[in-house]
C-alpha cells in the first residue's frame, strides 16, 4: 500500500475498480509484492501472480528465472492452475526453439535441482510460438492455457 500526495484520484468510469484499489483513508492498494532491502524496497511480483499451492507460497518470478537457466527455453511463463485438493497447482509455459528436443522430465529434473519440491511444474505446456505480450512487453497471463 502506498500513500501520497501524488496519488491518483481513482480510474478513470471505473467506481468498482477505485473501491478496490482505494481505502477510504486513501491508501493505494497496488497489488505489488516486495522486500525491503537495506532500506530501499524491491518490488518482485504482483500478489495477482501468486501461486498457492498446498498452503505454500510460489512466486512464479522465482520459478522462470531458473527454468529460463535452461540452455534450450528461449522464454518462460509461469502461472497457478486450480486443483481439487493443492488449491492450485504449478504450470509453466515453455517456448522453445523445437518443441522434440526437450522433455517436461528433463525441465522437471532441472528446476527440482534449484527449488523446492512444491515449486517445481507439474504441469507443462511447450511452444514454438512468442509468449503473448502486450504493448509494453509484460507477457499477458490471462492469454495463457488454463487462465482464460
Amino acid at each position: 500500500c502506498v500513500r501520497s500526495a501524488y496519488n491518483m484520484a481513482g480510474y478513470w468510469g471505473n467506481e468498482e475498480a477505485t473501491r478496490q484499489a482505494l481505502a477510504d483513508d486513501h491508501w493505494l492498494h497496488t497489488g505489488d509484492i516486495g522486500m525491503l532491502r537495506e532500506g530501499l524496497l524491491y518490488l518482485t511480483s504482483r500478489r495477482s501472480d501468486l501461486i498457492l499451492r498446498g498452503g505454500e507460497n510460489v512466486y512464479p518470478a522465482e520459478v522462470e528465472a531458473v527454468l529460463a537457466e535452461h540452455p534450450r527455453v528461449r522464454e518462460v511463463a509461469v502461472v497457478g492452475i486450480d486443483h481439487a485438493d493443492l488449491g492450485q497447482e504449478v504450470m509453466a509455459v515453455v517456448v522453445v526453439d523445437d518443441t522434440a528436443a526437450v522433455s517436461a522430465e528433463e525441465l522437471t529434473a532441472h528446476a527440482a535441482e534449484h527449488l523446492a519440491y512444491y515449486k517445481v511444474p507439474s504441469l507443462w505446456e511447450f511452444s514454438s510460438e512468442p509468449l503473448p505480450r502486450n504493448a509494453t512487453g509484460k507477457v499477458v497471463r490471462k492469454q495463457l492455457p488454463g487462465q482464460g
